[in-house]
């Protein structure tokens, strides 16, 4: 198995989009706005990072990470352009509004919870996502770990991550990072909680993340499971202290829709 994790290109939004829409069961807002809905959250992640990359299992696009340090970000203006018009693809419907309504009521609850710390708000996870059948193969780490030398590069000592109920909180509380936030809102008629994580930068060795074979951050509710968002499946679960189907929810503060 050959792993490649690289720079995100313009062409990387489509397979990456795939990848958010089944792990995070866009569907549940409606067959006609998941895709848009994917496609928007996606230019999101990008617009929201100064460091993003994807990741390659034998020529095959499995997931993505990002990271945000600072005031910068990446330079694609392939993605304003593509968030736009799935925007107002979106604006176009009632799912789709609705959608868009949920989403900047995370903003608002994101911003509340970074306000109500007091941690370094320079560094941030802003998407780790891996598709299903890559999971359990230190794919999430090795991921996790390329973020973390991008922002230890930069001069951080610590990064942030927004999480949810919906997602694999136990891979975060496994390598450490401390819980310093709650807060929560209903989601698609159910209640979510919603988390704002810290994770150590200094003092902490990572996983190696170049070894010989391998070369180089939106909610549903369907009534059945919680694989949504940043991972859950039942398998994802039982792995839940060593690898994510996907990780944080990006920050909402940063996301260009006011998401």
């Amino acid at each position: 198995m050959t792993t490649v994790l690289r720079e995100f290109r313009e062409g990387d939004c489509k397979p990456i989009s795939a990848i958010m829409c089944d792990v995070w069961s866009m569907v549940s807002y409606g067959a006609d706005v998941a895709m848009p809905g994917s496609r928007m959250y996606c230019c999101q992640c990008v617009l929201g990072s100064s460091f993003i990359r994807v990741a390659e299992v034998d020529g095959r696009i499995v997931g993505c990470v990002g990271a945000r340090y600072g005031n910068e970000r990446v330079d694609a203006p392939w993605a304003e352009r593509m968030l736009r018009q799935e925007r107002d693809s979106l604006a176009n419907s009632e799912d789709g509004m609705r959608m868009i309504a949920e989403f900047e009521s995370y903003d608002s609850i994101d911003r509340d919870l970074g306000i109500s710390t007091e941690i370094d708000t320079d560094a941030e996870l802003t998407i780790l996502i891996l598709s299903e059948g890559c999971r359990g193969l230190g794919l999430g780490r090795m991921m996790f770990n390329a973020a973390c030398d991008y922002l230890r590069s930069k001069g951080a000592g610590s990064m942030m991550l927004y999480t949810d109920t919906d997602c694999n909180t136990g891979f975060y509380d496994a390598l450490g990072a401390e819980r310093v936030a709650t807060s929560g809102m209903m989601c698609l008629g159910e209640p979510l909680g919603m988390f704002l994580y810290r994770y150590p930068l200094r003092g902490v060795i990572g996983i190696r993340t170049e070894p010989s074979h391998c070369r180089h951050a939106p909610p549903h509710r369907d009534g059945t499971d919680t694989s949504r968002c940043t991972c859950h499946s039942a398998d994802s679960r039982k792995r839940a202290s060593t690898e994510p189907c996907s990780a944080p929810r990006p920050s909402r503060r940063q996301r260009r829709t006011s998401r």
